[in-house]
């Protein structure tokens, strides 16, 4: 039995349901997972708000700092490879990510006379496919895996992360690891008065209470709805948005952008 089963097996509040850390609303009992073992894992317990229907795991958010980096590296291992058995697509999307954000770069949508900064950048993949194809200008800053980062990529500190200093703050496959929102609202303020936020991470009316959907993955602990997003913009005075099917990246500007849905974040299709 792994130390993480055993930490697991001591605790009586694995049912525990405190208020929602969007919105503050009730929180409810949504599913249970059996991982079976998997990444060390087994009964795993989700919760839902009853007001804006974000779903977080109260097994997961009560894991120690410790727990959770041995969670994470478990499952991570394959960022030192080129596949991932519970993503198989992931390099695939982080090429058709790199694609649009490059269109959105070359066509000036997203500003860039200050830096980009790509905020948990993993391994730095999508950092080397942006330089490849032009968009140098952008770092990188890894707060837990910085030992798998490409050579190439530079890495800021946490002390580099002010206030308004980015252009543009990308996210990619990682608000559904975080398990302290005031996380998002750190990245938002990284956002400079006319640049923009993009991440990627699944966005839906409301969240599955299924434990075979897709997306429960052993470190997938947050998963937000158009209501607890909506939220969120707001509290960062954000002015448009846009969604772009291809690579899935929601795009947050701080300006009102022709072609943009004014006033809330919202699926939007790019042409």
């Amino acid at each position: 039995m792994s130390q993480i089963d055993q930490d697991m097996g001591n605790r009586s509040d694995l049912l525990k349901t405190p208020n929602c850390k969007v919105c503050s609303g009730q929180t409810i009992f949504h599913v249970t997972k059996n991982f079976k073992g998997y990444c060390g894992l087994n009964l795993v317990n989700y919760v839902r708000c009853k007001t804006c229907g974000f779903v977080y795991s109260s097994t997961i958010y009560d894991f120690s700092e410790n727990e959770f980096k041995r969670l994470n590296n478990s499952f991570h291992q394959f960022l030192t490879e080129t596949r991932c058995p519970d993503d198989p697509k992931w390099l695939q999307r982080l090429k058709k990510q790199a694609t649009e954000l490059f269109r959105l770069f070359k066509d000036g949508v997203c500003p860039s006379e200050l830096a980009w900064l790509d905020f948990a950048c993993g391994n730095g993949t999508l950092i080397k496919m942006l330089q490849d194809i032009g968009c140098s200008n952008i770092v990188g800053y890894e707060p837990f895996m910085n030992d798998t980062v490409h050579p190439e990529v530079t890495l800021i500190k946490d002390k580099e992360l002010q206030p308004g200093r980015f252009d543009c703050v990308i996210s990619t496959s990682f608000l559904e690891h975080v398990r302290d929102l005031t996380v998002i609202d750190r990245m938002c303020e990284l956002v400079s008065p006319n640049g923009a936020f993009i991440f990627h991470t699944y966005v839906g009316e409301e969240i599955p209470a299924d434990p075979d959907w897709f997306y429960l993955l052993p470190t997938h602990c947050s998963f937000y709805t158009d209501r607890a997003m909506s939220i969120i913009f707001e509290r960062h005075n954000f002015k448009s948005a846009m969604h772009i099917r291809r690579g899935n990246l929601h795009i947050w500007s701080r300006v009102e952008i022709p072609g943009f849905l004014k006033g809330k974040p919202a699926k939007y299709e790019a042409e």
